[in-house]
């Protein structure tokens, strides 16, 4: 039986009926102008029906009505709108289901501030020029409206200020007098800095197995620094960066003695051991994998934060795909991870690193056992050097003729089985918001690596890589992320040459989208054989459509060419296409189509799209 509802719009009685499930299609506001559309329907029991999946839902219920109008004037109040009145909100059905929504208000005269008072208890702990700048962080100012939220606001901002002056007990409290008939307010700040103060000493609570010791020597910057909060955030984050605790917070100093706080560090250890098992696939226009994995970290293993991560990955790959692979075999990856900081100088991060690779590409299946040693270390919390050594074996087997033969182009290129040794010197800069997921920012990087000559192996040659990173996030709901980067490799010597596998290569999920995995590259008989000179730029825009899903827009520029510094702009590759994220408790899920948008003649029987699934961002 059909369920009959009487809606009463306030203004004037009038009986409707309407669907038993009935939902809000639209709302319209009539005579705001302070407040935003979604800023008005942000503060109340209501909301818009959206076509996109997963979204929130918002049925119609009558009873809400009075409590919305009541909400939306207090709201008003606040703002400093004290004759703010909602005349009515009117109900139009809009088929059997559905209802939308037109509140019509009346804001009425605003309070303005006609006095602004800062009022010092103790002056002479903050000097004129200082004084100037706490007053300039308040929210509220002279002749602008007023506002509570503005009010509360400005106590906090000026406490902040105080705070970054090295004012660790500094209070502010306000008193406001509101006369609502004029439409104007007197509102005084009462402030009190209190004594400056620098970290005497830092106390850690909360420490188990972790070595006090070590912790003192990640935050002992610390002593000697004027007390602020963004000094307690560098503190919290270098202990956050050892990898050990759930959580870390300084508590704030409730007393200064000589000039000095104690600042007391809280924390609580993690497990320190983690085991992940996981299995997926990934597909790519010309490849396909599927993998289980297995990875394990310690953080303490002998008591002292030496680290071990072991990566155990092991899979199936076909080529190009499984429905009809021209080539096929397995894939396993064995590489323990040891690291541990403080050897020879308290930050340094020593590294080393065996691994075991079976792999396969186009026209070749390889073994590699690989070992890296290395050291890092990081300044001021956004510079980072690093140098390596390393050495990787390598033997082919199921290798195409075309590139076994004796007479093979590769030349030195190609030897089977190599072994290649070469030191790597890494510089990277930050200057994000975050150093693990950026979402502002911009970072640069460069790669260098010398191989042969006095380090012995089967090549000489040099290899730079250089690349820039760009993110931003403008709304919630929307980020943007670029990149670009080019490499050049040199050879010398008496064994002038580079590894054809370890060449330049793009084209993949993550290098030039419009095409698959390597492919866009020098070739040999359709083998890929890489170049000397590559050239790589990525821009991409990400919005979010309903909870975890984003879709995406990309545009991506890349090129490969065979000699040394060889930039030939002509030859440049462009693709764009859509993409699609979904954040999952496994990472990042995305999938890509790239559309090639030119075609410079040098590879004519590539296809015009590629398509790339996977977990992880290309940024």
């Amino acid at each position: 039986m059909p369920l009959a509802l009487a809606v009463t719009a306030c203004g004037g009685a009038e009986t409707r009926r309407i669907a038993p499930t009935v939902m809000i299609d639209e709302i319209e506001l009539v005579g705001v102008r302070h407040f935003s559309h979604d800023a008005l329907l942000g503060h109340l029991h209501l909301g818009e029906d959206s076509w996109v999946p997963f979204s929130a839902e918002f049925p119609f219920d009558e009873a809400w009505l009075p409590m919305n109008m009541r909400r939306i004037e207090a709201l008003y109040r606040s703002a400093g709108y004290p004759e703010a009145r909602v005349l009515g909100i009117d109900v139009h059905p809009d088929g059997d289901d559905e209802v939308d929504l037109t509140i019509r208000v009346e804001e009425g005269e605003r309070v303005r501030v006609q006095s602004l008072t800062f009022d010092w208890q103790d002056a002479a702990e903050v000097s004129p020029d200082e004084r100037k700048v706490v007053e300039g962080a308040a929210a509220l100012k002279p002749e602008g409206g007023f506002d509570v939220g503005a009010l509360n606001d400005s106590v906090g901002s000026l406490r902040q200020a105080l705070r970054g002056l090295g004012h660790p007990l500094a209070r502010v409290t306000t008193e406001a007098e509101v006369y609502e008939d004029a439409h104007r307010a007197e509102v005084r700040l009462r402030v009190t800095a209190g004594p400056r103060a620098v970290v005497g000493s830092l106390r850690f609570e909360g420490l188990v197995d972790v070595p006090q010791e070590r912790c003192f020597r990640e935050t002992d910057f610390a002593l000697g620094m004027l007390d602020t909060p963004g000094v307690e955030d560098r503190v919290e984050r270098a202990m956050s960066g050892m990898d050990v605790f759930r959580w870390v917070t300084v508590k704030p100093a409730d007393r200064v003695e000589n000039g000095k706080v104690d600042l007391i560090v809280q924390v609580a250890e993690a497990h320190p051991q983690t085991l992940r098992i996981g299995a997926g696939f990934t597909f790519e226009a010309n490849r396909w994998e599927e993998r289980a994995a297995v990875d394990y970290t310690h953080t303490n293993l002998f008591g002292d934060l030496t680290r071990l991560d072991l990566t155990v990955h092991g899979g199936w790959a076909e080529l190009p795909d499984p429905f009809d692979p021209n080539a096929h075999g397995p894939m396993l990856e064995i590489a323990p991870a040891f690291s541990r900081k403080g050897l020879l100088e308290p930050y340094l991060t020593w590294s080393l690193t065996p691994a075991f690779e079976v792999n396969i590409e186009e026209g070749y299946q390889f073994w590699s056992p690989t070992g890296r040693l290395g050291v890092s270390r990081w300044f001021a919390g956004q510079y980072k050097l690093a140098l390596s050594q390393n050495v990787r074996y390598v033997e082919f087997f199921n290798v195409d003729p075309t590139l076994d033969a004796e007479d093979s182009l590769l030349g030195r290129d190609f030897r089977d089985p190599y072994f290649l040794s070469y030191l790597e010197f890494q510089a990277d800069a930050f200057f994000t918001d975050n150093l693990l997921a950026p979402e502002n920012g911009v970072s640069v990087g460069l790669t260098y690596d010398v191989a042969g000559g006095v380090l012995q192996g089967d090549f000489d040659h040099h290899k730079v890589v250089a690349n820039s990173r760009a993110w931003w996030r403008p709304f919630e709901r929307l980020k943007f992320a670029a990149k670009a980067e080019t490499g050049m490799i040199f050879l010398y010597g008496d064994e002038p040459a580079v590894p054809f596998d370890r060449k330049l290569y793009l084209g993949g999920a993550d290098m030039a989208r419009g095409w698959g995995q390597r492919r866009l590259s020098p070739k040999l008989d359709d083998i890929p054989i890489g170049g000397l000179t590559s050239v790589l730029a990525m821009v991409q825009a990400m919005a979010r459509v309903a909870g975890p899903v984003w879709l995406v827009a990309f545009a991506d520029l890349g090129d490969v060419q065979p000699g040394e510094a060889q930039y030939v702009f002509g030859d440049w590759n462009y693709s764009a296409g859509p993409g699609l994220r979904v954040d999952t408790p496994l990472g990042l899920v995305r999938l890509d189509v790239g559309f090639r948008l030119n075609a410079p003649g040098q590879y004519p029987d590539e296809p015009t799209w590629a398509a790339h699934f996977g977990l992880g961002e290309a940024f």
